[in-house]
């Protein structure tokens, strides 16, 4: 795939593009604003348990805050921090997904 599109989804992506895992226990801001420091998509641990007092999505909204600061000001398209988050979706608290972890990604925009 040319890298092209994607370049138009995150512009300060380079050719080739270099990603790292959302890797739970190993992937955290520092690692996310790095990559994407260096021309790549930065990905910060993922979330499983959306449950409303989940240690996972206090961490998640500390963690987008720490990147936010690790990335200084450059903002992605329409502000958005340039890195993604991600969620593996077979918990049982999935169900609370709009209630609980579309808020948190609403109020930092992650940009993937």
């Amino acid at each position: 795939m040319s890298a092209s599109p994607l370049q138009k989804w995150f512009p300060w992506v380079l050719s080739p593009v270099i990603c790292n895992g959302p890797m739970i226990g190993a992937a955290c801001p520092a690692l996310a604003a790095e990559v994407t420091k260096a021309g790549g998509i930065g990905f910060i641990s993922s979330v499983f348990d959306v449950d409303k007092d989940s240690a996972q999505l206090s961490r998640l909204d500390a963690d987008l805050t720490a990147s936010r600061q690790l990335l200084g000001s450059g903002a992605g398209p329409g502000g958005a921090l340039r890195l993604g988050i991600g969620f593996i979706t077979g918990h049982g608290s999935i169900g609370l997904f709009a209630e609980t972890a579309l808020p948190i990604i609403a109020k930092h925009r992650p940009a993937a």
